[in-house]
């Protein structure tokens, strides 16, 4: 799901794809400002899920990832409650499928990760 939403529109003239490289090049500013705070933060969640199979294979809990993933996925909902409250159905609409395919790919991981039986000792 997170590599589909890459491929997915995302908002007029923009593709998942397209949203990702914004995200990650406003995260490279440091500065204490709110933008550049919530795009370290989704800059965070999305090179958890990336580094997801490579933490795995080296040992990390399966637990302790998935409660990250979930984090991540709380975290990247803020874009559904930043929405215009007077158009909130237009640009709920606009956010379609990329975001939303996307986001929960947070929630799947986090879900399977949590549930996934822990290693015998």
């Amino acid at each position: 799901m997170y590599v589909i939403s890459f491929g997915l529109p995302l908002v007029k003239d923009m593709w998942g794809i397209d949203g990702f490289w914004v995200y990650f090049e406003n995260g490279l500013d440091i500065s204490l400002d709110h933008e550049s705070l919530n795009a370290l933060a989704v800059n965070i969640s999305n090179l958890l899920m990336i580094l997801s199979p490579l933490l795995l294979f080296m040992g990390f809990k399966s637990r302790v990832l998935g409660a990250m993933l979930f984090l991540g996925f709380l975290n990247n909902s803020r874009f559904i409650w930043n929405l215009d409250p007077d158009d909130i159905m237009k640009t709920a609409v606009a956010l379609f499928p990329a975001y939303y395919v996307w986001w929960l790919s947070f929630l799947v991981s986090a879900l399977a990760l949590w549930r996934s039986p822990a290693p015998k000792a």
